[in-house]
């Protein structure tokens, strides 16, 4: 069984607040990625949509080789060190804009 927890309703509430928190950050993204880029927001528009379309292609597949060869447990253990990664090159980028300024693209 998959599931840290026994009970189906914990279960379901777990799957539904991972999807809510889950769920913001494609706006959040979006809103990083064209404010990092004045002047081109179709380019980085473009390469969002690129990006998360390849990721919603390549990211299930992998997840499910993964849990193949070695575990479930180890398939998603892989998302957490890939969301911390993606949190670690965030910080300089969040920095850099810290240091710039408001306003400063």
């Amino acid at each position: 069984m998959p599931w840290l927890s026994a009970s189906y309703l914990l279960s379901m509430a777990g799957v539904f607040l991972a999807g809510a928190g889950i769920g913001l950050l494609y706006p959040l993204a979006a809103s990083m990625m064209l404010a990092t880029a004045p002047g081109q927001a179709g380019a980085a528009s473009g390469r969002l949509v690129l990006a998360s379309g390849t990721a919603m292609l390549v990211a299930p597949l992998m997840l499910g080789v993964i849990a193949d060869a070695a575990d479930v447990v180890v398939a998603w253990g892989l998302v957490l060190v890939l969301c911390l990664v993606s949190l670690a090159l965030t910080v300089p980028v969040a920095r850099d804009r810290a240091r710039l300024g408001p306003g400063a693209g």
